[in-house]
């Protein structure tokens, strides 16, 4: 199993809070609310594990696996559903 922490590097980070910035800039455009939210970096973060799902595929996944044998051959990728009860339950939000 690959975890979404093995496949974001600096790049990513940086995409997340880009995605973040332009939510921020179109909501402030639309209806005058301004600065970065809780909810912006949220989209962000969720575009991400989307993408991040659709970018390992059989072929590929020597990159992220560096344990995996070499006579196993990867033959289907899916993405493995989680229930979570909190999602947020670790971000401290400011009200």
């Amino acid at each position: 199993m690959i975890h979404a922490s093995e496949m974001i590097n600096g790049a990513e980070i940086a995409g997340i809070a880009q995605a973040a910035i332009e939510r921020a800039c179109a909501r402030e455009a639309r209806n005058g609310s301004s600065g970065v939210e809780l909810h912006d970096v949220l989209a962000g973060v969720g575009a991400f594990l989307e993408k991040s799902t659709r970018v390992l595929t059989p072929a590929n996944c020597r990159n992220y696996l560096e344990d995996l044998p070499q006579d196993v051959d990867v033959v289907r990728v899916e993405p493995a559903q989680r229930k979570v009860r909190n999602r947020y339950q670790y971000f401290n939000q400011v009200a």
